[in-house]
Parts: structure tokens; C-alpha cells; sequence
């Protein structure tokens, strides 16, 4: 059984075949610049940024805890139940929240934003 390759790329080679790239590449700009498109990338990146950094401290913290705090991690906190075991519940918590608020907040906000930037691209460049 012999793989197939895939049939080469076809280059353009008539200016007319090259204009419709440069008028999609014109369109990817003009959607990138739009207020409502940065509006939407900032909102994001509020969300995100604290999201991700308060999750990859915690899981840090747990790695050096590991590590250096042997001996706090095996305090016991209910029977055999210890504190290593809490913090590592308390990671698959923290997991499912950051994702349960990334998704109401794209719910709510940002499928309302994309929209809009995809509703102002289309006043300013109508097809």
C-alpha cells in the first residue's frame, strides 16, 4: 500500500488569478483594524489574561508544594483524606470554573461583539 501524495499546489500565473487574493487579503485587514474587532480582542484578553495567570499560579504552587512541602501536603484533614488530596480536588474545581466563565462569558459577551464586527465589515464592504 503506497501513500499518495497530494497534487501540487497550482501557482497563478495570469495577474487576474493573483487579484482576488490581494481583494481577500484587503478584507482580513479591514476586519482586523475594525474598532468592534480590537473591541472584542481586548475584552477577551481581559477575561483571559487574569483567568490564565490565577490558574497556571495555582498549578505551579501545587508542582513546588510537591516538591519542597512534603510535609504539609500529608497533613490530614478528614481520616486519610490529606491536604495534597484537597488541593488536588480543588484543581479539577478550579478547571471546571475557569471554563464554566469562559463560556458565559463568550456566551454573553462575546458572540454579541463577533457579530458586531462581522455586521460592520459587511456595511463597510458589502459583497
Amino acid at each position: 500500500m503506497s501513500a499518495a501524495l497530494p497534487h501540487p499546489a497550482v501557482v497563478p500565473t495570469r495577474p487576474s488569478d493573483l487579484q482576488p487574493v490581494a481583494n481577500e487579503s484587503r478584507c482580513w485587514d479591514d476586519a482586523v483594524t475594525s474598532a468592534t474587532f480590537v473591541q472584542l480582542l481586548d475584552t477577551k484578553r481581559r477575561l483571559i489574561t487574569p483567568l490564565l495567570l490565577s490558574s497556571f499560579s495555582f498549578v505551579i504552587a501545587i508542582t513546588l508544594l510537591a516538591g519542597y512541602g512534603k510535609g504539609l501536603l500529608a497533613v490530614k484533614v478528614f481520616g486519610s483524606f490529606n491536604v495534597g488530596y484537597l488541593l488536588v480536588l480543588f484543581t479539577y474545581v478550579m478547571c471546571w470554573s475557569v471554563a464554566i466563565i469562559y463560556v458565559r462569558a463568550a456566551n454573553a459577551r462575546f458572540d454579541a461583539q463577533a457579530a458586531a464586527a462581522i455586521g460592520e465589515l459587511a456595511v463597510r464592504r458589502p459583497s
